[in-house]
């Protein structure tokens, strides 16, 4: 069952142990949302949207793909006609994303879908995490949590590194310890997260995700029919 918001903050604020209050609940929501943006360029949603043909060649995608993000989404593919008992997709030559000064579009370049069809389009888009909507799949939940986890983490062992506040107890504390202490965590938190999505610490794209999807899979279809 996927966790609700609340859930997730606090499962995070039980990973990190600020036990003393040093992040702001602002703060500590700003480094989940981080989390799962960085999330997103790992695993980014994908979204099926279908469009009907109207007879021309750019269709809006300020219109139709409401969730697409300008320099982050990308089209995965389009079924055109859909929902053919066995599924034709359209070549990845004869379309493409095209920018005029009122918006992105997508253009089609060697036929124009006829009215009365519709064209299926599976795009990429950031995940959603709020009070209301949670699209991060329950298994990769926990390891998500760590991730926020690692940036708080992080972010108190920079405070801890530069402080000198003796409101809690500096005669006791020794702060460069704190720090290496949450500097450590930070990393093992990481690690958790990168070790559950398969990606070696440098590398932007799960090992299993390199190369995409296999031609070989599916049948690639003409616009022309």
């Amino acid at each position: 069952m996927a966790y609700h918001y609340y859930q997730f903050k606090s499962k995070v604020s039980e990973i990190v142990r600020d036990d003393a209050g040093k992040l702001t609940d602002l703060d500590r929501d700003n480094f989940i949302q981080e989390a799962v943006k960085i999330y997103s360029k790992h695993r980014p949603r994908e979204v099926i949207k279908d469009i009907a043909g109207s007879g021309a060649y750019d269709y809006s995608i300020s219109i139709h793909l409401v969730s697409w993000v300008k320099g982050f989404s990308q089209i995965k593919r389009i079924e055109y006609p859909a929902d053919e008992r066995e599924p034709i997709y359209v070549d990845e030559e004869d379309y493409m994303v095209y920018e005029n000064e009122t918006g992105q579009f997508i253009r089609f370049l060697k036929d124009n879908p006829s009215s009365g069809e519709k064209m299926r389009i599976t795009y990429t888009a950031l995940h959603l995490l709020s009070e209301t909507e949670n699209t991060i799949p329950a298994s990769d939940e926990d390891a998500v949590c760590n991730l926020a986890a690692s940036l708080c983490s992080g972010a108190l062992a920079s405070y801890y590194a530069q402080t000198s506040d003796a409101t809690i107890g500096a005669d006791s504390v020794n702060y460069r310890t704190k720090s290496q202490e949450y500097g450590a965590r930070a990393k093992m938190q990481k690690q958790i997260y990168l070790d559950h999505l398969g990606i070696k610490e440098g590398e932007t794209t799960p090992s299993s995700a390199i190369g995409g999807e296999h031609v070989s899979s599916r049948r690639k279809g003409s616009l022309t029919h």
